[in-house]
């Protein structure tokens, strides 16, 4: 190769050093948090689905961000460093009638363990013989028994139904199970038997279970049998 050739491949390649560390590139230490932005933005674009807007839920007081993301009802790292919470444990939310669109606002509740209760705008169905339009004050508690190494989830008022479905995620990980041990979920019926039932997601890392509800029920977490 030439000396003229090689000369003028280094200042080509000069050249396109200065260009790449130009202020408007993200290789030049003064747009970093710009071109980190475009990047990071650009990337969820394209990893998340949207979900459809009638479907989204967003508390006015939640400590959790609302997201458009598929993963909005995701709580993984919000109760990271909560050990062994006292119970029993009891939240409510009351929801009002909005008169003009003729629906039950939505709500939430947090419990202190991590247990989340979901009801979109609209959804609710208040028990039969609820005057018109009244308040509905919705409550979820959460009782560990030790002895018998259940937790214990329980709703009201009783009767409520939910069009769309109410979401409900319960924790389990105060149970202290182990990893040996299988964590099973059961309807307790009128009579207080314990029916094996199955959540739609259960996250054994997380100490999770995730499922949509028609209606409140009594829900126990427990080892297998």
């Amino acid at each position: 190769m030439s000396r003229i050739s090689i000369v003028s491949l280094l200042l080509f390649t000069v050249m396109m050093l200065f260009v790449a560390c130009d202020g408007t590139s993200p290789l030049d230490p003064g747009s970093a948090e710009n071109g980190a932005s475009a990047i990071d933005a650009n990337s969820l674009a394209k990893s998340h689905k949207k979900v459809d807007e009638s479907d989204r839920i967003e508390p006015a007081d939640s400590p959790i961000e609302s997201s458009d993301s598929d993963d909005a009802w995701s709580l993984t790292g919000f109760f990271d460093g909560i050990k062994n919470p006292v119970y029993p444990q009891t939240k409510s939310v009351t929801l009002e009638f909005d008169k003009e669109k003729g629906v039950y606002k939505g709500g939430f509740i947090y419990l202190s363990n991590g247990a989340f209760l979901g009801i979109r705008e609209g959804a609710l169905t208040p028990p039969a013989g609820t005057p018109k339009g009244a308040p509905v004050t919705i409550t979820m508690t959460a009782e560990l028994d030790t002895l018998s190494g259940e937790i214990i989830y329980s709703f009201s008022p009783h009767g409520s139904t939910f069009e769309p479905y109410a979401h409900l995620t319960l924790m389990f990980a105060d149970l202290n199970l182990g990893d040996a041990v299988e964590a099973v979920l059961y309807y307790l019926d009128d009579a207080g038997n314990y029916v094996e039932t199955f959540p739609d997601l259960l996250d054994r890392f997380e100490h999770l279970m995730r499922m949509e509800i028609p209606h409140f029920s009594r829900y126990a977490i427990a080892h297998s049998q």
